[in-house]
């Protein structure tokens, strides 16, 4: 397994050990021998006395400490980290996704601005997934020996379907979505956040009935994680919610099919409140 960290993880410990170290009450003098061998700590302690560690270094004869490795995504001479993002920018989830893409690229812009990781600056190599399962698959392959870290991962089967590379690879990925079933147990090698469907769907649901009074609800979303997942959160908010459930299409949005009279039957039901789950281009 390649450690793909190691730089990164070199800086946090620098940083801490840093932190650790500080003190109001100490005063530390560090005396090295010209030609190198022993190096000498002396500390004041808080009793008045002194505290002296000695310790051994590899200056003037012995070798040079070799630099910390980073070999995977990590380009010391260039200055550079490279993050990887699998993306469907094309396909019925592009607007949402470009808009992410835009926003990761404007974030690290500003830190690469601001001096990047200790000097490095974040590089965001983009690969467009294209809705398409095998896709991802292919394009992680490709990528796998040029990043760090796969910054997001569009889709929970698409993810799924990389999962057993990235355990593999010892390679970190952020899931670019929020299925309520993804933690577990496809979770040692990736990084799930945000809320998931079902709970966001029970949030929206709970509001709108606080704020209007709403009584009656029509349900329609697409089938898989995505739509099913919110569907289920709005079936069990108008349970919770005492709301009736007049009309019901759970995984009935179908890509390519005559979606009309899926609306025209939300609108003939009389529901006070229309829960519809699917994308701004399958479902306009």
């Amino acid at each position: 397994m390649r450690k793909r960290f190691s730089l990164l993880v070199l800086i946090l410990v620098l940083a801490m050990v840093a932190a650790a170290c500080g003190s109001d009450s100490d005063d530390t003098t560090t005396t090295a021998a010209d030609g190198g061998g022993e190096e000498t700590t002396t500390t004041a302690n808080s009793g008045g006395g002194d505290d002296t560690t000695t310790t051994t270094t590899d200056d003037g004869g012995g070798e040079e400490m070799a630099p910390p490795a980073t070999d995977v995504g990590v380009d010391l001479e260039a200055g550079t980290i490279s993050v990887g993002l699998l993306s469907d920018l094309s396909g019925p989830f592009a607007g949402l996704v470009s808009a992410i893409v835009a926003g990761q690229e404007a974030y690290w812009g500003y830190v690469n601005a601001n001096g990047g990781i200790e000097g490095l600056e974040v590089e965001l190599v983009v690969r467009d997934t294209g809705s398409d399962v095998p896709t991802p698959v292919t394009l992680y392959q490709e990528l796998k020996d040029q990043v760090v870290a796969i910054g997001h991962s569009t889709g929970s089967p698409h993810t799924v379907a990389i999962y057993d590379d990235l355990v593999a690879d010892d390679m970190l990925a952020i899931p670019l979505t929020w299925y309520s079933g993804w933690t577990a147990p496809f979770d040692s090698n990736t990084m799930h956040h945000g809320s998931p469907y079902c709970i966001e769907a029970m949030n929206g649901i709970s509001y709108i009935v606080e704020q209007t009074g709403a009584e009656t609800i029509a349900i329609a979303s697409l089938p898989g994680d995505y739509g099913l997942d919110s569907a289920a959160g709005a079936t069990l908010a108008a349970e919770a919610l005492g709301l009736e459930v007049v009309y019901d299409a759970a995984g009935g949005i179908i890509p390519g099919e005559d979606l009309a009279p899926i609306g025209v039957a939300i609108a003939e039901s009389g529901a006070d409140i229309a829960f519809v789950t699917a994308t701004p281009t399958t479902f306009p």
